[in-house]
């Protein structure tokens, strides 16, 4: 497992580590769509041509680099650039993912050449630390390594037992001030933290996580952005091409550029789209909200879609600094990098449409459970009303939905009933 950590913002921590149309933008997610590769061709000409390379080198499928890639352009901006996302919203850059791979199928490979310069550029940072100011911390050597002894058997959790606390992913995934309290020493309080997460993890415990209720339920997971890269082992051929050196070379410069320009930065620089941006922003937002409606496809998971438009403004800074580069503040941000941005974020919602689709079609087969067990006293038929004061499901027109298509599945049959006393038909439902 490959873990990028990074956090800035004043009271944080230190960190451990062609145009496309409008038309062609993906608006109507599905899973049919989700066997699309990572569309590298989005994250602009220079990380496409490091991607493109790192694939050919490394036999490794263009999803694999696209995400390390885009984890790397993430973290490289830190806290120091943000967009101007609504009148009184800003959006950071930073972005939680995780993507799986089948272990000896080339995920470290891969993420070498990617995090290489973040890389090299830390370890200047150390040297430095170690040379100007290490000498006049030694005296708190015993302390700082008491405190790291406990931090190691804690292993990160703020809880007991098996209670998940994932506050500080939350709050550093939006800026929200953290505090953290201590038993012997005073409370820290991180006052704008930012994390960006980069996990590479395996295909069964990508599926076991989001099978977690809690991290769902407490909105963790719907921040993640989630994929499996089906990278597979590779026979290796006769010739085996090199990185391009221009190629490495272009994009070393780039995350150098970013990390000391916005990682860096003590304050972060606000970019301001065009209204044909944010239009095309809005307009993603208001299609996926009449999904999440009742009746609408995605009205059972509304807490993942609700975060789809968020994850595509996020993904705007990252390809507007990737586009960029240290002069990505003096830039405005068009509608063709909103557009690349929301055909990413469309393909990681199909992604994760995918991988929870079984866990859909459970509760799905579980509610039509309920409404044939109902039936058992209900020999004449029910109705949506039946069907909702036996709170299978929150609203009459969830209810009505749910029948209708179970009728439509041949579960059914239904049939209009006109009231004794008159008024407007009933639909009644029995078994088929």
């Amino acid at each position: 497992m490959k873990h990028l950590f990074e956090s800035g913002g004043a009271g944080d921590a230190t960190p451990t580590l062609a145009m496309i149309d409008q038309d062609q933008v993906n608006t109507t997610i599905s899973v049919e769509k989700t066997q699309e590769p990572f569309p590298l061709q989005c994250l602009g000409e220079t990380l496409e041509a490091m991607g493109r390379a790192i694939c050919a080198t490394e036999r490794t499928p263009e999803t694999l680099a696209g995400c390390c890639l885009l984890g790397i352009l993430s973290a490289s901006i830190g806290a120091g650039l943000q967009v101007q996302s609504a009148p009184n919203r800003l959006t950071r850059g930073n972005l939680y993912q995780r993507a799986s791979a089948e272990s000896g199928s080339g995920k470290s490979e891969t993420f070498r050449h990617v995090a290489r310069p973040f890389q090299e550029f830390e370890a200047e940072i150390i040297r430095g630390w170690e040379q100007q100011e290490r000498p006049g911390l030694l005296a708190d050597k015993d302390l700082l390594e008491s405190e790291m002894a406990a931090l190691k058997k804690k292993m990160g959790r703020y809880t007991k037992g098996s209670a998940t606390d994932e506050a500080i992913y939350l709050k550093a995934f939006s800026g929200d001030a953290l505090r953290v309290d201590r038993i012997s020493r005073a409370p820290v309080v991180l006052e704008k933290p930012c994390l960006s997460v980069l996990l590479l993890v395996q295909p069964d415990k990508l599926e076991l996580l989001l099978g977690n209720q809690s991290l769902s339920d407490g909105g963790l997971l719907p921040r993640f952005l989630v994929c499996h890269t089906r990278c597979e082992p590779q026979e290796i051929g006769e010739e085996t091409p090199e990185i391009p050196a221009s190629v490495e070379s272009a994009y070393r410069n780039l995350i150098r550029d970013l990390l000391a320009l916005y990682r860096l930065a003590v304050c972060p620089a606000t970019v301001q789209p065009t209204d044909e941006a944010r239009q095309a922003m809005n307009e993603h937002h208001n299609k996926i909200v009449r999904r999440r409606k009742s009746g609408g496809d995605l009205k059972d998971v509304t807490s993942y879609a609700s975060r789809w438009t968020e994850q595509a403004w996020r993904i705007a800074v990252c390809l507007h600094a990737a586009k960029h580069g240290k002069d990505a503040v003096s830039n405005t941000l068009y509608l063709e990098t909103a557009q690349r941005a929301i055909a990413i974020a469309d393909w990681f919602a199909g992604q994760q449409l995918e991988i929870l689709s079984a866990g859909r079609d459970k509760v799905k087969q579980e509610k039509r459970d309920e409404v044939l067990a109902l039936l058992v006293n209900h020999s004449a038929g029910i109705t949506a009303r039946i069907v909702q004061r036996a709170r299978i499901m929150r609203d009459a027109e969830s209810c009505q939905a749910l029948l209708a298509e179970m009728e439509a599945a041949g579960l059914l049959v239904g049939r209009d009933v006109t009231p004794k006393g008159g008024g407007h038909p009933a639909r009644m439902y029995a078994r088929r």
